[in-house]
């Protein structure tokens, strides 16, 4: 490897960490090590889809403040979100997260979601892998 910026050029070195990007291994490698992430939903109103690093948490509620509550407890409880990338050294950047919050209604409240001090406001649309999502589901 060898580094280039400015009128810099590093001389070749060797890198022994991590994996290839093209290396077709990584992604298999990366859904075994994430694999307590995409764990760590409980009960019906929780569900968590993961892609390579694409992380998407859903839940299920009557009103979004209930859902609220229930995304930070997913992410702060033993176990879950915080805790889990704590232990692999691989901090959630609260400041790329979104939230969506789905109805049908135009009238609906959006308050805000509180993670770790970081305030994160409802989007009213989204691209999660590749797809556009509306917060009322109109595509």
């Amino acid at each position: 490897m060898k580094l280039n910026f400015n009128d810099y050029a590093s001389n070749l070195f060797s890198l022994d960490n991590g994996i290839g990007l093209g290396d077709p291994l990584s992604m298999l490698l990366y859904l075994y090590y994430n694999a307590d992430l995409l764990d760590m939903a409980k009960g019906r109103q929780e569900l968590v889809l993961g892609y390579v690093d694409d992380i998407a948490l859903v839940m299920v509620a009557n009103m979004f403040s209930q859902m609220h509550v229930i995304l930070e407890n997913m992410m702060e409880r033993w176990g879950s979100g915080f805790q889990w990338a704590s232990s692999q050294n691989s901090r959630f950047e609260t400041t790329k997260s979104v939230v969506m919050d789905f109805s049908c209604s135009r009238m609906a409240d959006h308050p805000p979601l509180v993670l770790q001090g970081s305030i994160i406001r409802a989007q009213k649309a989204h691209k999660f892998l590749g797809v556009l999502v509306d917060q009322e589901l109109r595509w």
